[in-house]
């Protein structure tokens, strides 16, 4: 399992949340960040996701 930074992993999230709101988010985005930052495409989309209630 890969571990990164918290500010990065922060960073990468804020930045796709804006695009998201923006209504321009793709999977290209996600992947991006993905092979970025080591991890796979579905961690970044579960770091997306919102937080289980």
């Amino acid at each position: 399992m890969t571990k990164i930074a918290a500010e990065v992993k922060a960073a990468a999230v804020a930045r796709l949340e804006e695009l998201r709101a923006d209504g321009v988010l793709t999977a290209a985005h996600v992947r991006t960040v993905a092979r970025s930052t080591g991890v796979s495409e579905r961690t970044v989309w579960r770091w997306l996701s919102p937080p289980a209630a």
